[in-house]
């Protein structure tokens, strides 16, 4: 799901003339924190709980 809302922002972007530079980058800052926040917190957690 964050891949398509990362690929559904660049086109809105694309197509838009009211968007900067700027909000594509707080896409890609917010994109990267939560695939961080994702491999290594929630991934590690669930292993232990798992085994």
């Amino acid at each position: 799901m964050s891949m398509l809302t990362l690929a559904f922002g660049l086109i809105m972007c694309w197509f838009s003339v009211g968007f900067s530079d700027l909000w594509i980058l707080i896409g890609l800052a917010g994109y990267a924190t939560t695939f961080c926040i994702g491999m290594f917190i929630f991934k590690p957690t669930a292993d232990r709980m798992a085994g």
